[in-house]
């Protein structure tokens, strides 16, 4: 007989139906099927998080009207609690989690400033609690065959890197902006919701944080909030790349791209064609990588994609991914109390992403080369 996997129960606080990235949640745990929404602190208006819960399908009963009436109540009944307030109001809310060694899932970044990312890193590495936080893009399979193909050698030594993320928020006369992103605080807020992707994508692939970093900025008129910024990296074995990141970039949504230079070969991938890997050989031969490609590894999985091959995966299955891997370590956290973060990202990479935004923030700011300083 089949064995039926254990149902873990979660508790979510934020991630309201006027939420940017809630749903995606909800609909990410109800994707995994291991995973069930127990119980839920939406918003701090009556009204949103009634309406929150009703569209989320949550008993009313177990809805709760502060983080902290929650966490009381369900302390011993939850396996782990998502946190998806704004960066700058998690800090006392993961410090009430840790109080109670509940399994926090928080949505990325870890928070808005160097000296709070760095009281949470104390807080959870004294108590060795599960942490994680949701950083989306390495659950796309094409990225984890990325990393496959450069673990191999397949590119040869890497040479160069060019990662871009657009977008057109601030300056697209449509746009639907959160209050909290019209607002920089310690870190900007283009830093927290970008660069943090192209950080965690860059340490996912090369296994390495850069040791020195130099950045441009420019601020938006509208908004008085960094919107573009240009920042060149090194790395160790002479290895460099560049980040490109903004929100003044019209006609761009959402435009991820990876472009990687090796020395046998190089590649690029486009967020806009999430199953397709392009290889230019030395000979010019230029290759597509795709689900139906032989000696491809995390492509060919079956349990990364809803469909068969020719019917697209996209952001939420991506999403999804991340929740079946934190199920899994969950599993072998409440089992063994060891974890193995493989695919996901622990209170140490959390607090160095937060420390690099913060090195590239002061680099633009001083224009000059920053060294950064990472925690061991």
């Amino acid at each position: 007989m089949k064995q039926i996997n254990k149902v873990l129960k979660i508790g979510f606080i934020g991630g309201a139906i006027n939420s940017t990235i809630g749903s995606t949640h909800v609909k990410a745990i109800n994707l995994s099927r291991n995973l069930s929404i127990d119980c839920a602190f939406f918003s701090r208006n009556k009204k949103i998080n009634i309406s929150s819960a009703k569209k989320y399908n949550l008993k009313l009963n177990k809805l709760y009207s502060s983080a902290e009436q929650l966490i009381k109540k369900e302390k011993n009944t939850l396996d782990a609690v998502v946190v998806l307030t704004p960066p700058n109001a998690r800090y006392k809310i993961i410090k009430f989690l840790v109080k109670y060694n509940i399994p926090v899932i928080c949505e990325k970044p870890l928070c808005s400033d160097l000296l709070t990312s760095k009281k949470i890193h104390k807080l959870v590495q004294n108590k060795k609690l599960f942490f994680t936080s949701t950083y989306n893009y390495i659950g796309y399979p094409a990225i984890r065959e990325i990393k496959d193909l450069i673990n191999k050698k397949f590119l040869g030594d890497i040479i160069s890197f060019n990662f871009e993320m657009l977008q057109q928020t601030y300056v697209y006369s449509k746009s639907k902006i959160t209050k909290w992103r019209t607002k920089d605080y310690s870190i900007p807020t283009l830093y927290l919701d970008l660069c943090s992707h192209l950080v965690n994508i860059s340490k996912f692939l090369f296994n390495e944080y850069p040791h020195n970093v130099m950045s441009f900025s420019t601020k938006n008129k509208k908004f008085k909030v960094i919107d573009n910024v240009y920042s060149w990296l090194k790395f160790k074995n002479n290895m460099q790349g560049t980040f490109w990141f903004s929100k003044n970039s019209l006609g761009q949504r959402n435009g991820l791209k990876l472009r990687i230079y090796g020395t046998s070969s190089s590649l690029e991938w486009n967020h806009a064609q999430p199953e397709n890997i392009t290889i230019f050989h030395k000979d010019g031969k230029i290759e597509t990588l795709d689900r139906l490609s032989p000696k491809i590894y995390s492509l060919k999985k079956q349990k990364y994609f809803t469909y068969s091959a020719g019917h697209p995966n996209g952001f939420l299955d991506a999403f999804s991914n991340v929740y079946s891997d934190i199920y899994d370590e969950l599993i072998n956290y409440k089992s063994s109390k060891k974890i193995n973060y493989r695919y996901l990202v622990d209170i140490k990479e959390n607090t160095n992403i937060i420390l690099i935004l913060d090195a590239i923030k002061k680099s633009s700011k001083n224009n000059t080369w920053i060294k950064t300083k990472l925690i061991k």
